[in-house]
């Protein structure tokens, strides 16, 4: 298991918790229902409290009483962890004879036993997709999945995890009311959204499909600029484009929002390939950019005419990097943004196939 537990400050532990040591995650789940007071207001910036901080207080909020119990059952030997997705704590039971290996048992403070034990099947959510644009959805930026809390829809975090790599996909919830959201974005930066709400009780199996509604003709002005501008050693816009068009970027000085988007570019190098434009990068000369290994790019370590051109064209005051801009052999700007957003690449993408 790793150090950290959640998303508390790695601090020592086994030491100070080590009376814990004998105890089942059950004795131990019982010592802090009685012996923790749980206080979910006092906490305000909701920042961890270390697990000994936690024992020596007596006192904490919700998260960090998860997170104090998973360090008292390590302490303990017992094998446990903290589902950072869904905030589900798990603890494996022990193995009941030794050709056979124990099981993960998920734990609730708000059950009056272990979750499972004398319970039946934990309930399971299969998420399904079948449509094909996008062709496979992605965590955060096409779907998410909250469950409803006192009144509040606490969003999961599924980012980047393998659960949700490919589909179905099943996970293992609590019962409660859960509500499934998706949206499309469109290059002016809008969604066309649409949220599911459903139940999930005691030792069901629930099936949804992930339904991303397709884009409806919201019609823009057409921006353009001049298709002779050059871009540089005597190359004008229109013959760098050629058919597939082009993509203009510039990271400004290359801090957090431009990486962001570089993250994104190297991701979808296969998709970029397949549209077959060319990238015309602007940024700073010590950031490496050839290293990148982005296809059909070439760089540039000054902004020319053509940012102010698409400046102009986009009525653009004031410009947040990075600047973004899509535009076809004949000048006319597809797709323009400013500052990061999320999914901006799939949205050039999108904007070049149509």
């Amino acid at each position: 298991m790793p150090a950290r537990i959640s998303n508390e400050m790695v601090r020592p532990y086994r030491e100070e918790l080590a009376c814990f040591k004998g105890m089942t995650a059950e004795e131990i789940r019982r010592w802090v229902m009685d012996s923790i007071t749980i206080d979910d207001s006092s906490n305000y910036y909701n920042c961890p409290i270390s697990p000994v901080g936690v024992y020596k207080l007596r006192r904490a909020d919700s998260h960090s009483r998860d997170i104090f119990f998973v360090a008292a059952c390590r302490a303990a030997e017992v094998p446990a962890y903290l589902d950072n997705a869904t905030n589900t704590i798990y603890c494996l039971t022990p193995a009941p004879s030794p050709k056979k290996r124990g099981e993960w048992k998920a734990i609730s403070f708000d059950t009056p036993r272990l979750t499972g034990e004398g319970q039946g099947v934990r309930p399971t959510l299969t998420l399904t997709y079948r449509g094909k644009n996008p062709a496979k959805p992605v965590y955060w930026p096409h779907f998410t999945l909250a469950k409803l809390e006192n009144g509040d829809l606490r969003t999961f975090d599924f980012e980047d995890d393998a659960r949700m790599a490919k589909f179905p996909a099943t996970i293992e919830l609590e019962p409660g009311i859960y509500c499934l959201s998706t949206g499309n974005r469109y290059p002016d930066g809008a969604v066309r959204s649409r949220m599911e709400f459903f139940e999930i009780e005691p030792d069901e199996k629930v099936t949804k499909e992930i339904i991303i509604l397709p884009l409806v003709d919201n019609k823009t002005t057409s921006l353009q600029v001049n298709k002779n501008i050059e871009l540089f050693d005597g190359i004008e816009l229109w013959d760098y484009a050629g058919e597939s068009g082009m993509l203009y970027i510039n990271l400004g000085n290359y801090s957090e929002p431009s990486k962001h988007l570089i993250v994104e570019l190297r991701q979808q190098q296969k998709e970029m390939k397949a549209w077959g434009g060319m990238t015309f990068m602007v940024g700073p000369a010590n950031i490496g950019m050839p290293s990148w290994g982005l296809v059909n790019t070439d760089f540039a370590y000054q902004k020319g005419l053509l940012e102010q051109r698409i400046c102009e064209a986009a009525k653009l005051n004031k410009v947040e990097y990075p600047l973004v801009a899509l535009i076809d052999k004949d000048g006319h700007i597809l797709y323009h943004s400013t500052g990061y957003k999320i999914g901006v690449i799939e949205q050039i993408l999108k904007a070049a196939r149509q």
